[in-house]
């Protein structure tokens, strides 16, 4: 890793970490009755991965998606059995065919469960993106590492499964596949990997993803039946569907999409979707024009990593361990000395991921616009790369 992008990283870390840890602990941190002060027990998002494992060993995968923010239904009426004291609402988005996944972690006690779910996350991502010492220690006190963690999310999980399937594609395409199709448990951080896998000619690999997705779901139809996908369609993706248009609860603060930048300066969400279209669509193209340019395959990755959690309108903070890791492979092994503009976007956005939670109550959306920039300052260093001679290094 080039010293002016390791100082780069160290320094965003730093700069971040005192407020991201106050904003961690008013929000998130849990009281001596492991409650946060939002009325979430401790580990919040993991309450949801645990406890739909819980209710689909018992037989009870319908009330997973039985979600009503108006009433207590039957998901959190089962919350609340377990949690007695959280009083936070939950809803449960991911797709049957996650649960099968879901289950063996939701065989142990819940404390148990959350601590091998974040050991194991945390080193998972660790490994994956390994970028030498400088990377480790940045990363470690990164604060998106401090929110993944914070709020027990599947982040580092899915980083994992989207990095390392890239990085293992141009040896292993077989098992890159069987990696990308467990990433459609959250298929619309995958939305740009199709297209990917077949501009790459990486035939196998989409079939091996085809065929793996293809039997998560034929899993969870054989143990749990039509009932969970019935409720997923009728139930969830509506109510996604509410989140995203009227912006509820604390989501909004956390959304890191042109869409979420243009609600929150006043657009109305109809003209707002209508505008992140345009901007998506000249994401994707600028994204999947790389993997035509001769440059190092680990800027093609970053690239399409950061492009993949800005072409989908809902997307949130805590995905962004999946560039990040992307981005600390490719500082380790091929970046070099970046461009001041560069590092500058890089710094910004590595800082942001908390700090942006309360900027934007201020009226400052500054946390998509520090995504938008690293991926613009990305595709020119993509850019620049082409038109520079062979053997000239980069200043």
């Amino acid at each position: 890793m080039a010293r002016s992008t390791a100082v780069v990283l160290q320094a965003a870390s730093l700069l971040g970490f005192v407020p991201s840890l106050m904003i961690a602990l008013t929000v998130f941190w849990p009281n001596q009755d492991l409650i946060s002060s939002r009325g979430y027990y401790v580990g919040q998002d993991f309450v949801n991965f645990w406890m739909a494992g819980h209710l689909a060993i018992e037989g009870r995968a319908v009330d997973i998606y039985h979600v009503d923010p108006d009433h207590l239904d039957a998901y959190n009426a089962a919350v609340q059995s377990l949690f007695p004291k959280a009083h936070g609402f939950l809803n449960f988005s991911y797709p049957p065919h996650i649960l099968p996944l879901l289950a063996g972690i939701a065989a142990l006690p819940y404390l148990p469960a959350l601590a091998i779910w974040q050991v194991v996350g945390l080193a998972g991502f660790l490994v994956v993106s390994f970028a030498g010492p400088q990377g480790a220690n940045a990363a470690l006190l990164s604060p998106i590492v401090m929110l993944v963690v914070t709020v027990g999310q599947a982040s580092f999980f899915m980083a994992v499964l989207f990095v390392g399937g890239l990085a293992v594609l141009p040896r292993r395409p077989l098992l890159a596949g069987v990696l990308f199709g467990f990433l459609t448990v959250k298929p619309q951080l995958g939305l740009l990997l199709p297209a990917a896998l077949l501009i790459m000619g990486e035939y196998r690999a989409f079939a091996a993803a085809s065929i793996t997705a293809g039997l998560l779901v034929a899993l969870s139809l054989v143990l749990f039946g039509l009932g969970p996908w019935d409720a997923y369609v009728a139930h969830t993706l509506p109510f996604q569907q509410r989140l995203m248009t009227e912006m509820i609860g604390i989501y909004p603060t956390m959304m890191i999409t042109p869409y979420a930048a243009l609600w929150w300066l006043g657009i109305p969400a109809g003209t707002a979707l209508v505008l992140h279209g345009l901007i998506a669509t000249a994401v994707t193209g600028c994204a999947l024009a790389t993997w035509y340019a001769p440059i190092d395959r680990d800027l093609k990755n970053l690239v399409l990593a950061l492009a993949s959690v800005v072409v989908v309108p809902y997307c949130l903070n805590y995905d962004l361990a999946i560039p990040t890791a992307a981005l600390l492979i490719w500082a380790r092994r091929g970046a070099g000395a970046l461009a001041p503009l560069t590092l500058a976007a890089l710094g910004l956005l590595w800082f942001m991921p908390y700090v942006g939670m309360a900027l934007v109550l201020w009226g400052m959306p500054l946390l998509p616009v520090a995504v938008l920039a690293l991926l613009a300052a990305l595709v020119y260093e993509a850019w620049n790369r082409t038109r520079r001679p062979a053997g000239v290094a980069i200043s």
